[in-house]
């Protein structure tokens, strides 16, 4: 069930909705888990919050990893079309901790921006994190709106509530994906785009060789991914949800610099977890996953990082 961490009167959210869940339940504890538990290596990873990959272009040294992770909000804000954008609401939709949130807030703080999260933790980080900068911008940060602990199949907000939505590294930790798309397109108005960055394949595990498929495992089980999804599903996707493909960008070079950074930190962090022996079984399955995850993006034919710009047609 979808509960309001958060909720402030500048935009009235209606009730949220029944217990009923499209994502199993153990899935949804696996996903929670991971992130409470991994909390303290993405803090690594970050600073800010920030839970995905950076994207870099010339101009940006290799070594400038919250610059990179930076310019990839840019790069979804921009195929969102915030600049455009006078007024409304945005949906981050999987928001970790909501630092791309944040981010959104200070760079457009005439947007209302919204957050859910399967995490409760990170919820609450989420909420405080929210509460603290309005409390020091009242004036100038309306934008900060709510914050929900849920499951993003079901959302918590009305009908065509947003003027965008975007998915940032957070839709592969679903197992109903074409679910989650009619769902956000419910949400979405006429007109409105929604934004998916992610890893994905290029072809059917099936058809790829043993060595990949223990590859594919060890990254997308350790990261509580129950398998990356086939851009080829993409059509379906479409279909199903009634949204249309406006831009598909594979940018996974784009994204290896600061993917790079995963190998040299996990290792550090491994050497520091063994001297102090405190860890947990999610914090050691996510140091492998991510120091395998560069071997994962590098496999071309079989993975790639597509940024994805849909559109919710205007009514006739």
């Amino acid at each position: 069930m979808a509960d309001p961490i958060l909720t402030t009167s500048r935009n009235k959210l209606v009730e949220p909705p029944p217990a009923a869940t499209w994502q199993s339940q153990a899935a949804r504890v696996a996903i929670s888990d991971y992130y409470d538990e991994s909390e303290v290596d993405y803090r690594i990873w970050s600073q800010e919050g920030y839970r995905h990959f950076g994207y870099w272009h010339w101009g940006i040294w290799p070594w400038q990893r919250r610059r990179m992770l930076e310019e990839m909000n840019e790069i979804v804000f921009e195929q969102l079309g915030l600049k455009q954008l006078q007024d409304g609401n945005i949906g981050d939709l999987g928001c970790g901790t909501g630092a791309v949130a944040r981010y959104g807030c200070d760079h457009f703080p005439r947007l209302g921006w919204h957050a859910i999260t399967i995490s409760r933790a990170q919820a609450d980080q989420a909420e405080s994190k929210f509460a603290a900068a309005r409390a020091q911008h009242a004036e100038d940060r309306a934008g900060l709106d709510s914050v929900f602990h849920g499951d993003y199949h079901v959302l918590p907000w009305s009908d065509q509530f947003f003027g965008a939505a975007f998915f940032l590294e957070s839709l592969c930790h679903s197992t109903e994906p074409q679910q989650a798309l009619r769902e956000v397109a419910r949400t979405l108005k006429p007109g409105a785009r929604l934004v998916i960055a992610d890893g994905f394949l290029n072809r059917p595990l099936s058809s790829t060789s043993k060595w990949f498929r223990w590859l594919h495992r060890e990254v997308a089980e350790n990261w509580a991914v129950p398998s990356f999804h086939e851009i080829a599903a993409l059509p379906m996707w479409l279909e199903a949800s009634g949204l249309k493909l406006l831009a598909k960008r594979e940018m996974g070079w784009r994204m290896a610099v600061c993917a790079s950074h995963s190998l040299p930190l996990s290792l550090v962090h491994t050497l520091k977890m063994l001297v102090r022996r405190r860890s947990t079984t999610w914090q050691w399955k996510h140091l492998r996953g991510s120091a395998l995850s560069m071997m994962l993006g590098m496999q071309r034919g079989n993975f790639g990082y597509y940024l994805l710009t849909l559109q919710k047609p205007c009514a006739d």
